[in-house]
């Protein structure tokens, strides 16, 4: 009798002829599907719904950024703020009524966040929702406007004001825009754009705070330097140090001009190149307050123009031209045609040495056809004749044939 031993290896399955004949039961797996990646330059902000469209009461598009102004009653005001996270108040709906709106973002809902202090004290912290059919548009947030000379405005910029009286005024001889004697002292004066309205002009905070006056781009000039601590002016791209000691830079950097940040101690060592200028609104003196980027070691500081002092900047330190641009200048100038012979002198000697070298030698003129023009031809044309060796006879000239 012979026995036939059939071994099987770990994880192997038996062949199909000998497996049990046990009742088929299901086992349920838990497939995990891939999730989507979400970047972190395609995430949604918290408060801003990015495929929702809404529009005001006229129908224009509202995007975050936008100024929009209340168009409903006092009533449809009240009940928003009612059944809004803000609840209401005298003060809030007071705003809401008189001021412009700042669009923080969309909410999911359709309902619009907006700060109803950005242009009163400059706090975008105190928001309210409205529902964007009771608003208006006031300013987009892409318009720009276009100064005195010419330049580009966007808000947030600073710009001065015309210093002649009777310019300003003629500019702002239109509806809408103010002129009074509390605007006298802030000619020549910066102020800093809030916004434009639907009308291309600027609207700016001077005088009691929180109320924006209209002007004409055309009546201002916009503001790119700043004064340092010498008095002299700095702009964009302008080679500048720390003017002040420790002490003194740590009392000038107020919160107003960037504040203390870590790092700031190696600012005192080197040379440092103004990157950008911006300025603030100061709530207390509705004046501008106006601060400096700088860059150091791959880190970006804002500064009191104040603790700087110019340097001279190595950026305009231009190489002095090579010699061959030297030697050219010594060639005699080729003038017109008409000025005879002084357009035709040899050169010099310093000039003579670069025909050794063609790649030096500067184009040769174009000469007009003329008489004065052929000289020099005939004189080339000779140079390139060989001098008569002595043992070659001279050519017998040939005499005229006798008619008979």
């Amino acid at each position: 009798m012979s026995f036939k031993i059939i071994c099987f290896q770990a994880n192997e399955a038996p062949p199909r002829q000998q497996r049990s004949r046990s009742p088929f039961q299901p086992v349920g797996r838990e497939v995990s599907l891939p999730k989507p990646k979400v970047h972190d330059a395609e995430a949604p902000k918290a408060g801003v719904h990015l495929d929702l469209v809404v529009r005001d009461s006229k129908g224009t598009e509202i995007r975050p950024g936008d100024v929009l102004l209340f168009s409903a009653k006092r009533e449809q005001l009240m009940e928003q703020l009612q059944k809004g996270p803000t609840g209401w108040s005298e003060e809030l709906v007071g705003l809401v009524l008189s001021r412009a709106l700042l669009v923080i973002g969309i909410r999911p809902d359709g309902d619009l966040a907006v700060a109803v202090k950005a242009f009163v004290t400059g706090d975008r912290t105190t928001v309210t929702v409205l529902r964007p059919e009771t608003t208006k548009m006031l300013s987009h947030a892409d318009q720009t406007g276009i100064d005195a000379d010419g330049k580009h405005l966007r808000k947030g910029e600073t710009v001065t004001l015309l210093d002649d009286e009777g310019t300003f005024r003629e500019l702002q001889n239109r509806p809408g825009r103010n002129w009074n004697d509390e605007i006298l002292p802030f000619l020549g004066k910066p102020v800093v754009i809030q916004f434009f309205d639907r009308n291309g002009d600027i609207r700016a905070m001077i005088g009691r705070m929180g109320y924006l006056k209209t002007f004409n781009p055309r009546a201002t000039k916009k503001v790119e330097c700043v004064k340092c601590s010498g008095g002299r002016d700095i702009t964009v791209g302008s080679s500048v140090a720390v003017a002040v000691p420790l002490s003194e830079l740590k009392s000038l950097q107020t919160e107003q001009f960037g504040g203390w940040k870590a790092g700031m101690e190696a600012l005192l060592q080197g040379t440092l190149t103004i990157a950008e200028i911006s300025c603030n609104v100061q709530v207390e003196t509705q004046s501008p307050s106006c601060m400096v980027r700088v860059g150091h070691h791959g880190s970006d500081f804002w500064l009191n123009p104040v603790a700087l002092r110019q340097t001279a900047s190595p950026v305009l330190v231009l190489p002095q031209p090579s010699p061959p641009h030297e030697k050219h200048q010594t060639r005699p100038n080729f003038g017109s045609s008409t000025h005879g012979g002084s357009s035709l002198e040899q050169p010099d000697a310093a000039a003579k040495k670069d025909r050794k070298n063609p790649t030096n030698r500067p184009p040769i003129p174009i000469l007009s056809q003329n008489t004065t023009a052929k000289q020099p031809e005939k004189s080339i044309r000779e140079d390139m004749e060989l001098p008569p060796s002595p043992n070659d006879r001279l050519p017998v000239s040939a005499k005229a044939p006798r008619l008979v």
